[in-house]
């Protein structure tokens, strides 16, 4: 059965879960409220947002501080993502889901880049069915 989830930190006391900016299209990670914009499907190796039915995307290629952000699906190396066993979440490359910025979880944009002791961990806290 595919369900929808939502993916939070699995490092900062508050719940802060991986969103879409309605406005900006990219990925952002934010204190979590029940909002479709957190939704996504995980099929194929592809994390597709419920709300647009777009997939998640690097934007520009799959390089180190690439936006991550949503494009239509086009059988792209830079839609493909893994959820690992570490947490980390990461593309085909290996790069992975990491904050712009070290400072605070809050309001911060997701780009790619290099593992590291501070990149980000990932949880599935939600399901509910798709169909």
């Amino acid at each position: 059965m595919d369900c929808y989830i939502s993916l939070a930190s699995a490092k900062v006391d508050k719940m802060h879960a991986l969103m879409i900016n309605p406005e900006t299209k990219t990925l952002q990670v934010v204190q979590y409220y029940n909002d479709p914009n957190f939704k996504f499907i995980i099929t194929n190796n592809l994390i597709i947002h419920k709300k647009s039915g777009k997939v998640l995307d690097a934007l520009g290629g799959a390089t180190e501080g690439a936006q991550v952000g949503l494009w239509e699906i086009n059988g792209c190396a830079n839609q493909e993502w893994f959820l690992n066993e570490d947490k980390t979440i990461r593309s085909q490359n290996g790069l992975c889901m990491s904050l712009e910025k070290k400072s605070d979880y809050n309001n911060q944009n997701i780009i790619l880049a290099k593992y590291s002791q501070n990149t980000p961990q990932w949880r599935i806290v939600s399901c509910e069915s798709s169909d």
